[in-house]
């Protein structure tokens, strides 16, 4: 079996055991779930346009936030969870989907997949001491930047890749460095896609290698940041 094969494998495991958590959590909860303020049509609508621009690189989390505190459907201190848990199935899909299509070395894709989840499983300890004001200015601080990187690369201010399909050595160090602070940022609510990709074009990775790991390291820091979130959020609400 390849490190491919075994990467594939535990995003089906991983990804079947948080949907039962999810579904349990669901079915526990019903009767708060009612009294949420979101439009369920509405909700399945914006989602569906989200996640299909997400395969395009654009930050679900920055469209996210936008969107739900415009429409006011989620309170900022329930934000960074949601926008987490939102995208763990979608983006499990995607991971899927590049990780078979698209060449990458499976040593970078693997040292910035857990460099991430390190990094997303302390998040959780500092934000469940965060108030919700802080908490805003930290998504809006993400927004700022994701906007900034997304003007910047259309202007060509920043690069656009090269042609390797895997890092080595000094740059595969600095990639997990900054990958781990990523996994972090990701628990108050500032996405990675803008940060991940802008790292991995300037360490001269080819551009569509950008994509598998995006969705990969996205995929699994959210497994162990997802459930510190909600259970963050439900003590706060007590």
């Amino acid at each position: 079996m390849t490190a491919a094969t075994i990467i594939l494998t535990l995003v089906v495991l991983i990804n079947v055991i948080f949907a039962v958590r999810f579904i349990v959590d669901v079915v526990k909860h019903r009767e708060e779930i009612k009294q949420e303020p979101g439009n369920g049509f509405m909700l399945a609508l914006s989602s569906t346009l989200i996640f299909f621009f997400s395969t395009f690189g654009v930050s679900d989390f920055a469209i996210s936030s936008i969107l739900y505190r415009k429409t006011k459907w989620v309170s900022d201190k329930k934000l960074p969870g949601t926008l987490n848990a939102q995208c763990v199935i979608p983006v499990a899909v995607m991971a899927l989907a590049f990780i078979t299509v698209i060449d990458v070395d499976i040593v970078t894709l693997v040292v910035c997949i857990v460099a991430q989840i390190i990094g997303a499983y302390i998040g959780p300890r500092i934000v469940v001491k965060l108030s919700p004001s802080i908490i805003r200015k930290f998504i809006g601080i993400g927004l700022v930047i994701a906007t900034l990187l997304i003007l910047a690369g259309k202007f060509g201010l920043i690069p656009s890749g090269g042609t390797a399909t895997g890092l080595y050595g000094g740059k595969l160090v600095i990639a997990a460095i900054c990958l781990f602070a990523y996994g972090a940022l990701n628990n108050i609510g500032i996405g990675s896609y803008a940060l991940t990709m802008v790292t991995v074009y300037a360490l001269g990775l080819n551009p569509l290698v950008a994509f598998p790991i995006m969705m990969g390291l996205v995929l699994f820091p959210f497994q162990s940041a997802v459930c510190s979130l909600l259970n963050m959020v439900s003590t706060a609400e007590k």
